[in-house]
């Protein structure tokens, strides 16, 4: 198991990992990592904070995890991240280096007012995809697209494909 970056240190665990600054938790204390907590996951892209770690961002470094639909219209759900932060989870997140964990086929334990979860929409996808990419630019901007705040993220100058390492079953 790799070391949780300073970064991510004050942060809760769960299991032994450390529970995403903007990951919904529900009132039985448990985390769903597929919600994220909608205010606190607008208060990461209106303020320039990681959705990771909550703390801010790495100035004129933007890093954004998605798939070939999200990198192509550069439009991502979840907001950027220190760099740091998106490698550490590149390494022990199950959704991000695994495709076939069961656990990316379950729907969401909680959802309720106020809550988000990426809705299906042909520039981005909903379920993951084959393969995943950290994308790196230097600036986004907040875009409205049906109802729903995203990144518009600049024009990436490197995009890395590999990050991702599938342990495929």
């Amino acid at each position: 198991m790799p070391e949780i970056p300073d970064n991510m240190k004050h942060l809760p665990l769960y299991h032994g990992l450390p529970i995403p600054y903007m990951t919904f938790i529900g009132e039985d204390g448990a985390p769903d990592f597929k919600v994220s907590d909608g205010e606190l996951r607008q208060k990461c892209l209106r303020d320039e904070l990681c959705g990771l770690c909550g703390k801010p961002l790495t100035p004129n470094l933007v890093v954004l995890i998605g798939g070939p639909k999200c990198v192509n219209n550069r439009l991502f759900f979840d907001p950027p991240m220190h760099k740091e932060c998106a490698l550490y989870a590149t390494q022990v997140c199950p959704y991000l280096n695994d495709a076939n964990w069961d656990y990316a086929k379950q729907p969401p334990r909680h959802l309720g007012e106020g809550q988000t979860v990426i809705k299906v929409y042909s520039e981005i996808d909903a379920r993951r995809p084959d393969r995943l990419a950290v994308y790196y630019c230097r600036h986004y901007e907040m875009v409205r697209y049906k109802g729903t705040w995203y990144v518009k993220a600049g024009k990436p100058f490197k995009i890395d494909w590999n990050a991702c390492a599938r342990r495929d079953k």
